[in-house]
């Protein structure tokens, strides 16, 4: 029995030593915030802006605008059921310096 607590005080102080090497060091910066802290200070500005003054191109996605057509009957009497259609706004494009500025 005394053996076996021994071993469990050995287990026990190795567990309180692990946590200490995932401690946040007192140094400002990202790697200490939460991402909610990180996605905030990116909606702000503060963070993400050194990539566009250091010519890194950007891919923008396209920007799909989804258009429901309500169900209705032809002229022949046949009868179309609510459908969806896609149309782009906007296509995809390159953000950043263009290759006349470079």
């Amino acid at each position: 029995m005394h053996k076996l607590s021994l071993i469990m005080l050995l287990f026990l102080t190795g567990c309180s030593t692990l946590n200490s090497q995932f401690d946040c060091p007192m140094r400002p910066g990202i790697r200490c915030e939460s991402l909610d802290q990180v996605n905030s200070r990116v909606d702000r500005g503060e963070i993400g802006q050194e990539m566009l003054k250091t010519s890194l191109p950007i891919r923008k996605r396209e920007t799909v605008l989804p258009i429901w057509i309500a169900p209705f009957e032809d002229t022949d009497g046949n009868y179309h059921q609510a459908s969806e259609i896609y149309t782009i706004l906007n296509p995809a494009h390159w953000q950043g310096h263009t290759s006349q500025e470079v």
